[in-house]
């Protein structure tokens, strides 16, 4: 049987300054002096463990202390860097402003001039006389969008105020307005250029000499086209000499006004043989009468329940 108080008091000297001897005799049997020698060993590995463990914590939290420090400078060289990054997106800002607004001088045309014929295409403000200055697309080649359409995004069935004025956005589907391109064909001779596209995606074109428009007393009528040439077939001398009509205005030649049954505006005769502002069908399909679409006879060889899914008509001064 153990003494406890002795018992007690051992254990207490484990737990001091000074290690316990290596060997201890207990007042019981053999087998029960090793067990306690045992127990004993046991309890001074544990405290040099502590010792050890508080020791690491120690060396944890200097670690830990030194890790915050690094951490706040990192984070002050962070707001540095970004203060420094808002500054110099500030000045790429303020920089393409003024690039903006010197480019926006560079990019002023002489409507009667048109489109510069060298440097880089994009749009341009141009100014004619008696008119607000207005927006333009140029290709690098001098030509010059008067009319665009490829999405449907538009409608063409305008009055004859919107004709005259032009309509649309010029980055979109548009057209630059009578007036305007009146003034543009007046002031010296102009080509026109016509790109159409089908909804297989075939292509053909129509290019004619000499295009020129009257006024709006003369109904903005097609005065002259010229020589044609391309490989659209000529679908537009037809309308030579006629005025324009829309369907508040009424100026063909026909009975009833060409451009009802949301038409859209053009030179019409009896009543057309083509016609690039009707109505825009997204599969180059007119379903059902009205046939109403847009289309352009010689290359659709007559047949007008096609709709042309692709258009633009360009102009540019003649090079003499």
């Amino acid at each position: 049987m153990i003494f406890c108080p002795f018992l007690i008091f051992e254990i207490v000297l484990l737990t001091s300054a000074c290690p316990p001897p290596p060997f201890l005799k207990f007042n019981c049997d053999k087998s029960c002096t090793e067990f306690l020698n045992n127990l004993i060993g046991r309890f001074v590995n544990y405290s040099e463990t502590t010792e050890n463990l508080q020791i690491q914590l120690m060396n944890e939290s200097i670690n830990s202390k030194d890790l915050r420090i690094q951490l706040n400078i990192t984070n002050d060289e962070l707001k540095s860097q970004k203060a420094l990054v808002k500054s110099m997106n500030e000045t790429i800002q303020n920089l393409e402003s003024r690039l903006l607004k010197e480019t926006d001088q560079l990019r002023i045309i002489n409507g009667t001039n048109g489109c510069p014929d060298f440097g880089s295409g994009g749009i341009y403000k141009a100014k004619l006389n008696g008119l607000q200055d207005f927006e333009v697309p140029c290709f690098e080649n001098g030509w010059m969008t008067i009319q665009k359409r490829y999405d449907g995004s538009e409608n063409f069935d305008r009055s004859w105020e919107d004709y005259k004025d032009g309509f649309g956005k010029v980055t979109r589907e548009f057209f630059l307005g009578l007036e305007k391109i009146h003034l543009i064909t007046k002031a010296r001779p102009h080509e026109l250029y016509i790109i159409l596209g089908m909804f297989n995606e075939s292509t053909s074109y129509a290019h004619y000499d000499h295009f020129e428009i009257g006024n709006e007393t003369e109904s903005f009528v097609l005065k002259s086209l010229g020589k044609y040439e391309g490989t659209a077939g000529d679908s537009l001398s037809y309308h030579l000499k006629q005025k324009f009509t829309t369907f508040d205005r009424d100026n063909d030649q026909n009975i009833l006004n060409c451009a009802d049954e949301e038409f859209g505006g053009w030179w019409y005769k009896k009543c057309a043989d083509s016609m690039l502002n009707g109505k825009y069908y997204r599969n180059g399909i007119v379903p059902e009468i009205p046939l109403n679409g847009i289309y352009w006879t010689s290359w659709q060889n007559g047949n007008y329940t096609i709709s042309l899914t692709s258009v633009e008509m360009m102009i540019r001064p003649t090079f003499d």
